[in-house]
């Protein structure tokens, strides 16, 4: 029977026993997931934790008295139910009562009870070479960055363990060989620190390890944040209850480096991928940009965008039209005679809307771009300088005023007001005689929504909602060739 957390070791030198304390570090109830089968199989009976943590040794006398063991094998944490395990059975203790960092030597030690010391010594010579397999791995896609292992205190909320040999740090920096960053203890098990203490840490990577394997609020203060690994997201997170089950033994140390050597190969291969496909992007981006810039390449794109405004002039002209079709199109554009009715509808009504349409996108992209190259904001429009309103409050004051004026006198109204407004803005957005970008950009704001609200205000008073917001939106159902 063995109460001192060997059951791997035992497993691993062919030596059966009839029970265990072997379960989770973590729980101290549930068996360690790699040790299950074993357990199911072997019918290997539960009998307490071997932590040792509490009086009773954390482990059920009265089911190993039940079992009656032939031997029993227990750790120096139990010293306190010592003699009670001495009336069960003969006993046998492991003599480092720190197994959980100390783990060769007390793999060694029942190998040397047992007679198998040559099945110990071939296992961790495979260990080696497997610890040095999986680390040729690892800088095959890392290099010679730094690393750092890092759990979350379970028990003291925003203490952490900065491990160097134990557990997990020890796959890392002992078994692998894998450089630590600054700030990483020396010849020690670990240290426990506060969050500020990550300020020290300049490693490349860093596995984390926490109750639900999550940072938590932590990831948001700025220590965290400016950390080179969280900057580059080299950041590998890892549960405790799996950590405490799997890296102090030795197959579950097997295990596990093998799972942190992966998610590091993964990881990294995955971001060096990614990295490839931006940096590919970016030339194909960079070259597009080249021949766009060049004569041949500005000219044929020029050409393409005619045609493709052609077309959409075609089909604009056609669409609507019951029975239209391409070719009657073609057929009036290009025939001199009396067209048909169709046709008529085609080229008397739709088409000069179509280049109404075409005049005006026009015009209002090349005022966009003159309005974002004056402000170097790419979300410049003639709303954001008061144009819009402007030209808007003085359109509602002529209809009050002057309701009989006609559609041309209103279009010059509303320029008149979209220039007084500009005039404004620019003179509220002048800095020390210079213009203040910035400024500019908050006085057009302020200035566009008084000029609204006092146009709003003015149409809800004399009842202009409705022509108000109709000339607002605009229509091009007048649009004729005269």
């Amino acid at each position: 029977m063995d109460v001192s957390g060997s059951a791997d070791e035992l497993i691993i030198l062919g030596m059966p026993f009839v029970a265990s304390a072997n379960t989770s570090m973590f729980d101290g109830v549930t068996v360690p997931e790699y040790l299950q089968e074993y357990f199911t199989k072997n019918n290997v009976d539960t009998v307490g934790n071997y932590s040792g943590a509490t009086s009773s040794g954390d482990i059920n006398l009265e089911k190993i008295a039940e079992l009656n063991p032939d031997l029993t094998i227990m750790n120096i944490r139990h010293e306190k139910v010592y003699e009670q395990l001495k009336s069960i059975s003969p006993r046998v203790m492991l003599s480092d009562d720190m197994g959980f960092v100390n783990w060769k030597g007390c793999f060694q030690q029942p190998g040397e009870w047992f007679g198998k010391e040559e099945i110990v010594d071939n296992w961790l010579e495979n260990y080696d070479a497997k610890a040095t397999e999986l680390a040729a791995k690892v800088k095959e896609v890392v290099g010679d960055e730094t690393f750092a292992v890092i759990k979350a205190n379970s028990v003291y909320f925003g203490s952490y363990y900065v491990y160097r040999t134990g557990g997990p740090g020890e796959l890392i920096f002992e078994a692998m060989n894998l450089p630590p960053s600054g700030g990483i203890p020396k010849d020690v098990w670990g240290e426990v620190v506060d969050a500020e203490y990550f300020s020290r840490i300049d490693a490349d990577h860093i596995f984390f390890f926490s109750d639900d394997g999550k940072v938590g609020d932590r990831m948001n203060s700025p220590t965290w944040q400016s950390l080179k690994a969280v900057k580059n997201e080299n950041i590998y997170y890892g549960v405790n209850n799996v950590q405490y089950d799997m890296a102090y033994t030795p197959n579950g140390k097997l295990i596990y480096m093998e799972k942190m050597a992966n998610a590091l190969s993964i990881t990294q291969m995955w971001n060096k991928e990614n990295m490839e496909k931006e940096r590919n992007s970016v030339k194909i981006k960079v070259a597009f940009a080249r021949w766009i810039r060049s004569k041949t390449g500005y000219s044929l794109f020029l050409l393409i965008l005619v045609l493709i405004l052609l077309m959409s002039i075609l089909l604009f002209v056609n669409i609507g039209v019951a029975g239209g079709n391409l070719n009657i199109q073609l057929h009036t554009l290009t025939y001199k005679g009396n067209p048909s009715e169709i046709g008529r509808v085609m080229l008397e009504m739709h088409m000069p809307r179509a280049l109404a349409v075409c005049f005006t996108g026009a015009a209002l992209a090349l005022a966009g771009a003159v309005m974002q190259g004056i402000t170097r904001n790419p979300l410049a429009d003639s709303g954001l300088l008061g144009i819009n309103a402007g030209a808007s409050f003085l359109v509602s004051l002529t209809a009050v005023f002057l309701p009989s004026i006609s559609a041309l006198s209103m279009m010059f109204a509303a320029f008149i007001g979209a220039a007084f407004a500009v005039l404004i803005v620019y003179g509220l957005g002048m800095g020390k005689g210079k213009s203040d970008l910035i400024q500019l950009i908050l006085a057009g704001s302020a200035v566009s929504t008084l000029l609204t609200a006092l146009s709003q205000g003015i149409s809800l008073v004399f009842g202009l909602s409705k022509s108000l917001s109709s000339w607002t939106a605009g229509s091009l159902s007048g649009i004729t060739w005269q």
